[in-house]
């Protein structure tokens, strides 16, 4: 019978050691395998003095968070060892969920009037004008193929986004809390989009959109 592949591989790097967790092997052989590890490389591990980073890589394998809090506490009992992150290729369903929910577009066909509030925790696209008193609160980006003459909030939830509108002339607008009062007179009524750089929201011309990776952060 060949014999079994470690269910634990641990790899020197310049910055510490990488603990690879075999993703078939049972809850019961991991902490096992982990505990054998330790226990022969711990004397030598000490001897040279201050913590040795660890990085912990579960791969696809997903982990409960009581199965974690046991691998970490294995290794809060050896100082000579400090975990500095955990790696784990899957997520949990209420944190898909999450992302779901923020990369989702919200498209909004029509006038947003006065007094009307739309929002979305993922992007939004307005075909339309927003009037005066209307808002539209995004944790992405804004888009307005329209007139944007009421506030727009992109980024509320912390990220830096983009707000974009064919005709921007809003009247109040921010991203990721940094706010503007006003949009600069060789931009308004243009078309134009607006970012977050640093700490000051900076506006370009439409045209302009071309040059972003709009996939990614901004």
């Amino acid at each position: 019978m060949a014999a079994r592949a470690p269910r634990l591989h641990i790899k020197g790097t310049r910055d510490g050691l990488v603990f690879y967790f075999d993703p078939n092997a049972s809850v019961e052989e991991l902490l096992a395998a982990l505990e054998e590890r330790l226990t022969e490389g711990i004397d030598r591990l000490a001897e040279r003095g201050g913590p040795t980073p660890v990085i912990l890589h579960f791969g696809t394998r997903y982990v409960p968070e009581e199965v974690l809090a046991a691998i970490l506490e294995a290794f809060r009992s050896r100082p000579a060892l400090a975990v500095r992150e955990v790696v784990r290729d899957v997520y949990r369903k209420d944190e898909v969920e999450q992302m779901l929910r923020r990369a989702r577009m919200r498209t909004e066909v029509g006038i947003i009037r006065s007094g009307e509030l739309v929002e979305s925790e993922g992007d939004i696209l307005i075909l339309g004008d927003v009037n005066p008193g209307g808002v539209v609160r995004a944790g992405g980006n804004i888009f307005v193929f329209g007139q944007l003459a009421g506030v727009a909030h992109a980024g509320c939830g912390g990220r830096s986004r983009l707000i974009v509108a064919h005709d921007f002339r809003a009247t109040h607008l921010s991203i990721g809390g940094v706010h503007a009062e006003a949009v600069p007179p060789e931009h308004y009524g243009r078309g134009a989009f607006v970012r977050l750089e640093g700490e000051a929201l900076r506006f370009y011309p439409i045209g302009a959109l071309r040059t972003l990776d709009l996939g990614a952060p901004v």
